[in-house]
């Protein structure tokens, strides 16, 4: 279906892809075309524009039923005019009105349930764009004829087609008025008088007109022919159209004819469109006051007011809703921490890479519907070299979820300046709840690490550059029924069991295996006082294994790694991680590919559980007084006591000599404490004093201050 734009150089194609509706607007002067789709409709008929060029007359199907629509082209709505069972098809804007075909008996809008709605012939009706709502006026009343496509001809007179003499000719309809009865004001009523236009013996299929120029189409010995001619004048032709031999000897043969004629406001079935012709200085007799009185104040009318009100009240226009995204959160701080908390390829000489102080900026806009989120980050670094980038999309629409996460980040060693590794990622993930507090997830990433190796040793100019090819699948159950009381006070359970197989794919057999279990659960003492548990662990498996280094606390702001502890090379590492949650230590006072910790702490509201509710001051209200305790271990294969972990081998060489020491340890170390809670500038810090219990002995007390809330 075609429509040519009143205004501009465009033609608008309606266009059907496989079930959707589409508009395509081509501008025929510069030959370019743009598209947008249409919603609502099941299927349009027929379109055309009205005067002002944003509003598109539509027939439009909609639950099986076709009625007319004015559709704005900007907002992406509709208003329906014609609304029942009746097929109404081929609407025309026609002098402030819409003229359209339709097979309705009545005149009503709204007709009464009783009778009957629809016949099986099709006559012309009007309906008035100004005045009184739901006005239908009726042009043509023939019963045994069909009058369809009506077209433009002038600001009087349109043109149809129509079945009468058995076959479709065109028909001229003129519309006048005159005035029905005078009491304040004018009152009007139309009147429609229709006679032939054509006398084809062939039937006319189609018809337009435009400007200066009518075209035809029709049908010459069962073969489509176009009739493009000059549109000629006003003039009905006296020859009325010879009646084919169904239409005169056929059922119906006295109701093939058109009354004319016909009044558009006469007869009970048909209301009287009233066209208001008041002046300014004429007089309201419905709403008037003289010079010595006042109009009544809303609040003097009583009960008509809230009547009036409610009369007055409307529902809002339906509207299509196209996906628009709006910010949901803006975050802009200082930490020490990493986006994306993945795996470190695994580095014997340096051991885990923190990160430097660094700038975050994260923004996460969600659309209105809450169906999709999109979430843009990146980390500056200190040192300028571990930057982070990471752009996530979630859709969220259905029940089951999926994410898109694309990430990129730079790790460069504090104690080897002389390569650079970067990481760069990108995982889909899904996500099915089987109910409000328990869900699956599933993931599946591509990685490739690329190690390069700089120019400030002279050994490392020749040097190219090393690349791995990863490809990961990971499975995770969670639960999660915590209810928040406030920041770091919650009740309630939360788990998360997984596993993960890492392959590379450019060198055989070097792949792992892991599994892990992360339980944390939140008991209420007395009011916002509660006591908090942690048990995690984790192992690894397979030709190749993650190296798990035990110690310190997880957002730490000042980290310390110790580099002399004893690292076992023969175990073929791929990655590298830390195992947080043992106070008291450095990291790396213990380390291997599996690990088990647990933690107790008493966090006690100072402020709130004393006052017994929120103060305006961020820092009182937050204030939280911890006493805590860890155990652990991390340690080679399954058993902590096996001899590899109970054993520290070193090797002394002194001249000729080579000695080596075996040293006999507990593996198991333990950690006691209290510390501090509190939100300041926006930044819940955690301050902790502890104590570590390592081979029966309390070593010295360590400080750590550290950022996040939880354990």
């Amino acid at each position: 279906m075609l429509a040519f734009h009143p205004i501009t150089n465009t033609l608008t194609i309606l266009v059907e892809k496989k079930g959707e509706l589409w508009l395509v607007d081509y501008d025929y002067t510069n030959k370019t075309s743009t598209q947008k789709p249409v919603y609502l409709f099941d299927k349009i008929t027929s379109i055309s524009y009205l005067p002002n060029g944003q509003d598109l007359l539509v027939s439009g199907v909609r639950d099986g039923i076709s009625d007319v629509f004015i559709y704005n082209l900007p907002s992406n709505t509709y208003k329906a005019l014609t609304n029942d069972l009746a097929d109404d098809l081929t609407p025309l804007w026609f002098n402030n009105a819409v003229v359209f075909s339709s097979n309705r008996f009545t005149d009503s809008l709204q007709p009464k349930i009783n009778k009957p709605l629809v016949n099986g012939n099709f006559d012309l009706f009007r309906i008035p764009l100004t005045g009184k709502p739901k006005l239908l006026q009726r042009v043509t009343n023939t019963a045994a004829a069909n009058e369809t496509q009506p077209v433009f001809y002038d600001s009087t007179h349109a043109v149809f087609l129509s079945d009468v003499s058995g076959i479709y000719n065109r028909y001229l309809v003129q519309f006048d008025s005159t005035i029905a009865y005078i009491d304040t004001t004018e009152h009007y009523r139309y009147i429609a008088t229709t006679g032939p236009l054509t006398n084809y013996r062939k039937p006319v299929k189609e018809h337009n007109s435009g400007g200066s120029k009518t075209a035809i189409l029709n049908y010459n010995s069962q073969k489509p022919q176009l009739l493009v001619d000059e549109t000629p004048t006003i003039n009905t032709t006296n020859n009325t159209p010879l009646p084919t031999r169904y239409a005169k000897y056929g059922p119906d043969t006295t109701a093939r004819k058109f009354n004319n004629p016909i009044s558009i406001g006469k007869g009970d079935r048909v209301k009287v469109f009233e066209e208001d012709t008041t002046k300014a200085n004429n007089i309201n007799i419905f709403d008037y006051t003289f010079d010595t009185e006042e109009r009544k104040k809303p609040s003097q009318m009583g009960d008509s007011t809230n009547k009036a009100s409610a009369d007055s009240f409307r529902l809002p226009k339906q509207r299509i809703y196209l996906t628009s995204f709006y910010t949901e959160g803006l975050v802009s701080k200082i930490d020490r921490a990493f986006l994306n908390q993945g795996y470190q390829p695994f580095d014997p000489n340096n051991g885990y890479i923190n990160p430097f102080p660094n700038a975050l900026f994260k923004i996460t806009l969600k659309d209105v519907m809450e169906d999709y989120r999109i979430t843009g980050a990146f980390r500056l670094a200190a040192n300028f070299v571990g930057n982070e980038y990471l752009l996530r999309f979630e859709n969220l629409k259905h029940r089951m979820d999926r994410e898109l996460i694309l990430h990129r980040q730079g790790l460069q060693s504090g104690f080897d300046a002389n390569t650079r590794t970067h990481i760069h990622q990108v995982i889909y993930g899904v996500r099915y709840p089987i109910v409000q507090t328990f869900w699956l997830k599933a993931s599946a990433t591509g990685r490739l690490d690329s190690k390069t190796y700089l120019s400030s040793v002279p050994e490392n100019i020749s040097r190219k550059t090393d690349y791995a090819y990863w490809g990961a699948v990971n499975g995770e159950m969670v639960f999660d029924n915590i209810i928040n009381n406030g920041t770091n006070i919650m009740y309630g359970t939360r788990a998360k069991a997984w596993v993960e197989f890492y392959n590379r794919f450019d060198q055989k057999k070097t792949n792992t295996t892991i599994v892990g279990i992360d339980a944390r659960h939140y008991l209420k003492i007395h009011r916002t006082f509660i006591a908090a548990f942690r048990v995690a662990a984790s192992t690894s498996f397979g030709p190749g294994k993650l190296m798990y280094y035990m110690g310190g606390v997880d957002g730490w702001a000042l980290p310390q790694f110790d580099q002399n502890a004893n690292i076992d090379q023969s175990q073929s590492y791929l990655f590298q991680a830390l195992a947080n949650g043992v106070r008291g230590f450095r990291q790396n006072v213990r380390n291997g590919n599996t690990f088990f910790m647990a933690s107790a702490e008493l966090r006690f509201p100072i402020v709130r559980y004393l006052l017994n509710y929120n103060i305006r001051s961020e820092v009182l209200n937050n204030l939280q007084l911890v006493g805590f305790a860890d155990v652990g271990s991390a340690f080679v294969g399954l058993n902590p006591y096996a001899e590899i972990n109970t054993y520290v081998t070193r090797t002394i060489q002194q001249g000729p000599l080579l000695v080596t020491v075996k040293t006999q340890r507990e593996p198991i170390i333990a950690g006691l404490g209290w510390g501090l809670r509190t939100k300041i500038l926006g930044y819940f810090i955690r301050v902790d004093v502890a104590k570590g219990i390592e081979d029966g002995q309390l070593s010295k007390t360590r400080l750590y201050i550290s950022l996040g809330t939880d354990f």
